[in-house]
């Protein structure tokens, strides 16, 4: 009877322990969309909204600068205050300060004023990003399903960088011709500023404990290893690629006239949607190692349907490219854990994600240097291939030299024992 009862107990429990780590990740999920739906409502508005008050396109390039140059030199200290603060109440200061950063260009409609607007939503930028990544990977845990619940919290960025814009288009769709400019400016960022508010007053759960304070190295030195260096160089070539497609691709196809203007927007909509559900899929596939291999195999697959430029070749590499990029943030997360120990997981994610900016910014800058070399026809497609081979053979080293530090061919495919031991009953 008592082992009957016991046995029925345990069960319960299993269950109690699956709602909770449930309601963390349907938490997290609710507060990546808040924040990437309020910033992607705003993204492009702040430049015409610039624009409109009388800012030269100079000036413009300035206030997106300044956004990036606030989110990188920040992203490094805010990371570090993990070690005293839970990453949590970092991911809750982002949402605020992105709140903030909305209620200056709302409150102070004049060009000097929105430079302040844009370093704070540069620091907004640089203090949710990391801290909610590592939040994301230690709500995944160590169990067998950690891909499927990394992938399930990763769908929230792509679909609500794909819900702002158009929820943005439709406010200011929905004013009468001759209504001022600041009128629907202000309640786009308005209802942005609401978004991310509500974002921020979710309530955190205590299914990742205190991770962060647990033992650990205490030099950066510490952190960094072989195997790390192998990641980050595959993942700044594949963000490399990114920047170039994202900034160029639009360019070629008008150049070329492959497809009218107006369907630009929809090629980039085809990748987001098969982006989403290239998120969870890095579950089915198996392992980090193997999703990292897939994405940059993927990448380099779509080298010569770029090269081709017809209307079905576009629509083909597109979706492969949107799965490349949705296998991308999940693998590269799930690799991080295995590599850095718990007391350094978000200044691990900082390291990384500055990593992906700076191979993003690269991919603009190099590729619009090289056109006076090549035409874009050869630039694109020549950096798929070449870039997506050389991150698969970083991975191949990378799954090389993380088996022979764990003794097991496996490599990637387990997780990090301390940090096993750290989340083991947190979700």
């Amino acid at each position: 009877m008592a082992s009957r009862l016991n046995i029925s107990l345990n069960a319960i429990w299993r269950v109690l322990r699956w709602s909770e780590s449930g309601r963390a990740v349907a938490r997290l999920w609710a507060v990546f969309i808040g924040y990437t739906v309020s910033a992607s409502m705003t993204a492009p508005i702040i430049g015409l909204y610039a624009y409109r008050l009388g800012a030269t396109p100079g000036q413009v390039g300035a206030y997106y600068a300044t956004i990036a140059i606030t989110t990188f030199v920040s992203r490094l200290p805010l990371a570090s205050l993990s070690k005293s603060r839970p990453s949590l109440n970092l991911t809750r200061l982002g949402l605020i300060l992105n709140l903030t950063s909305l209620f200056v260009l709302i409150l102070s409609p004049s060009l000097s004023v929105i430079y302040l607007g844009c370093s704070l939503r540069g620091l907004g930028f640089g203090s949710f990003h990391p801290s909610a990544l590592s939040e994301a990977v230690r709500i995944a845990g160590s169990s067998a399903d950690r891909e499927k619940r990394l992938g399930l919290i990763m769908t929230a960025p792509p679909i609500g960088m794909s819900i702002g814009p158009l929820l943005s288009s439709l406010i200011l769709a929905g004013y009468p011709v001759g209504t001022r400019f600041i009128d629907q400016y202000t309640a786009v960022f308005v209802v942005a500023a609401v978004i991310s508010g509500a974002a921020a007053a979710i309530p955190g759960g205590a299914a990742v404990g205190d991770v962060e304070d647990s033992g650990g190295p205490s030099s950066w030195r510490q952190l960094f290893s072989r195997e790390l260096a192998l990641l980050l160089s595959s993942r700044f070539i594949l963000s490399y690629v990114i920047g170039t497609i994202s900034s160029f691709l639009p360019i070629l196809v008008v150049q070329r006239g492959i497809v009218p203007e107006h369907e630009i927007p929809i090629l980039f909509s085809v990748s987001s949607v098969f982006n989403i559900l290239g998120r969870p899929l890095s579950a089915k596939i198996g392992g980090a190692y193997k999703s990292l291999l897939a994405s940059s195999l993927l990448i380099a697959s779509t080298a010569p349907l770029l090269y081709i430029k017809s209307q079905w070749s576009l629509y083909s590499a597109m979706p492969l490219y949107g799965i490349a990029v949705g296998l991308f943030i999940p693998s590269s997360l799930i690799a991080l854990q295995s590599l850095v120990p718990p007391s350094h997981l978000t200044i691990g994610i900082a390291v990384l994600t500055l990593g992906l900016d700076l191979g993003s910014s690269m991919g603009s800058l190099a590729s619009g240097l090289l056109l006076s070399l090549a035409e874009l026809d050869i630039i694109i497609p020549a950096t798929s291939a070449v870039a997506g081979l050389a991150s698969a053979i970083l991975v191949w080293a990378l799954r090389l030299s993380a088996g022979e530090e764990s003794g097991s061919s496996e490599g990637l495919a387990k997780p990090n024992k301390s940090i096993a031991k750290n989340t083991e009953g947190g979700g």
